[in-house]
């Protein structure tokens, strides 16, 4: 059904050719936003795993520069390709990402005495790798009936 290469989900529908065939009737733009939006809705199942991890990981630390850490986490449209992409972004990312991936011991030294300071490492924790990773195969199995769901909306839409 789908295929893992390098962080990024193909996803092919198959056997459902009674939806593909009532998908098709719509124009193109109607179909695009159809299957987006079934996508979006199904990766936003691994944003919300993937908070709750980072809030499971940032318990009990301080809690200075996470004021407003949870707005980084995005689903957003692919410009090239019909498709979603789930990740940290914004202002705040870069800090979810050195606490997600961790960092290397880090050293300075001071100019004028030529003391050199360490100024320690940040573990890694892996809280979205670990949510990609649990809730994938569940946002997989999601999209079919996300579409139906965007389908019958978009009934209604043109209904009236």
């Amino acid at each position: 059904m789908g295929k893992l290469s390098d962080n990024y989900i193909d996803l092919k529908i198959e056997g459902l050719d009674e939806l593909n065939k009532i998908i098709s009737e719509f124009p193109a733009a109607v179909q695009n936003r159809i299957v987006i939006n079934a996508m979006k809705a199904s990766a936003n199942d691994i944003i919300k795993t993937a908070k709750s991890n980072f809030q499971s990981v940032k318990k009990n630390k301080s809690q200075t520069g996470y004021a407003d850490i949870n707005s980084s986490f995005k689903v957003e449209k692919m410009k090239s390709k019909v498709g979603v992409k789930a990740g940290i972004k914004g202002s705040k990312g870069y800090l979810l990402r050195f606490i997600n991936y961790g960092t290397a011991e880090r050293m300075y030294k001071q100019k004028k005495s030529g003391v050199e300071h360490r100024t320690g490492k940040i573990q890694p924790t892996k809280f979205f790798e670990s949510a990609v990773d649990s809730k994938r195969d569940q946002a997989m199995k999601n999209v079919e009936d996300n579409i139906i769901t965007q389908l019958e909306k978009t009934f209604k839409k043109y209904a009236k």
